[in-house]
């Protein structure tokens, strides 16, 4: 199987040498997938014969996205490395200790990193050689990219034998509650998830992409820019994602599908580009990397953009579970918060506290199996033994699923706060909050109470030039959430805390805003 994945790589070099796959936007350069296929035997004979790269070794990047990743994922079906991409806004002493547990035999950095790569190479020594990506050779020890820039003839070496679970990335969870873990994700994960993209989410040879996801993050590789490769389509990279280039590659590149989070929508929307570029070029738009609210999604609707949310984690796909993309966009308006049903090779089970299946309409944690599955996180063994239950991944997050078998995320197990014997999801008030047209974001959390036990505590996070006090909003609960649900505190604050990957830190948020002042609060 895995020289089957390699040979399809092989196959587009071979059959459209000379149609367009990947457009670098900072440089401006064109590849086509012939230029892939040597740049990716360059970077073979680099790794392999001048570094001594051998299956198993890692090869890690501390950068942001850069066209090198491409050749170093093409390459590794060859060599059998495990490709590891560090979050590039981590501090350095938090890189070192992922480092030193993943032991890299090559560290690819930008040169704006290159104090976090140092002390990464100080920590191991000569075990981890540091290759700069701008061919500032002062920086280091004389590896550049340009010891793997394509050559005119170069000998092609033979692929390793490598298994279809043998690893092929590490990729580091999101670390809301302490230091990343690195997700095993194989060979046979990688792409059983590309072909299920494929096939699910209607991707081929004609579609392109903008990738504005970051490249330490399972969604940058995994949800468009593999599967649309494997496809034939085509991507657009920039090293890093902002509104200005997402509309600039919308106007010249004519993008059909995107996959964003909701801080990269909200940023888009606030453009004031944005009601004047055209958006008839997508045939969807997706979010991910958390809850998308209605009001975040209702400015692309009404542009005429099909916008889903899906569903997925890092140890189980990512991608798991998506609404029809071909439906209507009225079909797709009508349920906002469906993240709909699962994706090719995924099973899904929705669990009650006692064990049994859940009904329809019946909340219950998600659970998933199937070939997308991750292999364990590294060098964690009890950590990836309480992910399984048998065969099935515990995601540790609340659905249901109605009639149609449409499946609704609820919130997070462990958010979950219990009022007065009733399970209370945040995400409810979340969703309502923020639908109000003052109300930029909004996080809840239950707190102690001596009544209930605990009730709900929003944090709320206004946009810029709305006045709204907390009595108004605490009146718009009222009329839109049953009485059990709406926080009985608020507290404005000027930004919900966020973690390097941009999703809540839930452990600061916990220890920061988990007890009641009434002389910072509100008690409605």
């Amino acid at each position: 199987m895995v020289s089957f994945i390699r040979d399809l790589a092989r196959f587009r070099a071979r059959r459209t040498p000379d149609r367009e796959a990947v457009f670098d936007w900072e440089s401006g350069i064109r590849y086509t997938w012939g230029d892939l296929e040597q740049r990716s035997t360059s970077m073979i004979k680099f790794l392999g014969e001048t570094l001594g790269v051998r299956k198993g070794d890692v090869v890690g990047f501390v950068s942001p996205t850069v066209m090198q990743m491409v050749d170093v994922f093409l390459a590794s079906f060859t060599l059998g490395y495990i490709i590891d991409t560090y979050n590039y806004r981590l501090k350095a002493s938090e890189l070192v200790s992922l480092a030193e547990l993943e032991q890299p035999k090559v560290l690819f950095y930008s040169s704006a990193h290159y104090d976090k790569a140092k002390a990464i190479g100080n920590s191991l020594g000569e075990s981890c050689v540091l290759v700069c990506l701008e061919n500032m050779r002062e920086l280091e020890n004389g590896y550049t990219t340009s010891n793997a820039e394509p050559a005119d003839v170069i000998q092609p070496i033979p692929p390793c034998e490598i298994e279809f679970d043998n690893p092929q990335m590490l990729i580091h969870t999101g670390g809301t509650t302490g230091l990343p873990k690195a997700g095993i994700l194989s060979f046979r994960s990688i792409f059983m998830n590309a072909v299920s993209e494929i096939i699910t989410c209607d991707l081929t040879h004609d579609d392109c992409a903008y990738i504005g996801m970051p490249l330490y993050h399972t969604a940058g590789w995994n949800t468009i820019m593999l599967p649309l490769l494997l496809s034939g389509g085509r991507i657009v990279v920039s090293k890093e994602f902002s509104a200005d280039v997402f509309l600039d590659v919308v106007e010249q590149e004519r993008p059909s599908v995107f996959l964003g989070t909701e801080a990269m929508f909200k940023m888009i929307v606030e453009n004031p580009r944005f009601s004047k570029v055209d958006f008839s070029c997508f045939k969807w738009i997706l979010g991910a990397g958390g809850p998308v609210s209605q009001a975040t999604m209702e400015p692309f609707w009404n542009r005429g953009v099909k916008f889903f949310v899906g569903y997925g984690m890092t140890e189980t796909g990512p991608n798991n579970i998506v609404p029809n993309v071909a439906e209507s966009l009225e079909k797709n308006r009508a349920k906002p918060h469906s993240v709909g049903k699962p994706m090719a090779f995924t099973e899904l089970r929705i669990e009650r506290d006692d064990g049994e299946e859940a009904k329809v309409n019946e909340a219950g944690e998600i659970l998933l199996r199937g070939a997308l599955s991750f292999n364990g996180y590294w060098k964690r063994e009890s950590e990836t033994r309480q992910m399984f239950d048998g065969d099935w991944i515990r995601t540790g997050d609340i659905g249901t699923r109605d009639e149609d078998g449409d499946v609704r995320i609820c919130g997070r197990l462990k958010n979950m706060y219990i009022s007065g014997g009733e399970n209370i999801f945040p995400i409810e008030a979340e969703r309502c909050l923020e639908a109000h047209p003052a109300v930029r974001e909004a996080c809840v959390i239950g707190v102690p109470d001596a009544r209930w036990g605990e009730v709900g505590k929003a944090l709320i996070v206004t946009k810029d030039n709305c006045a709204i006090d907390l009595l108004t909003l605490d009146k718009y609960l009222r009329e839109n959430l049953s009485s059990v649900k709406r926080p009985k505190y608020m507290e404005f604050v000027s930004a919900i805390p966020k973690n390097a990957i941009g999703k809540r830190d839930e452990a600061f948020i916990a220890c920061t805003y988990g007890h009641v002042e009434q002389k910072l609060l509100a008690s409605l």
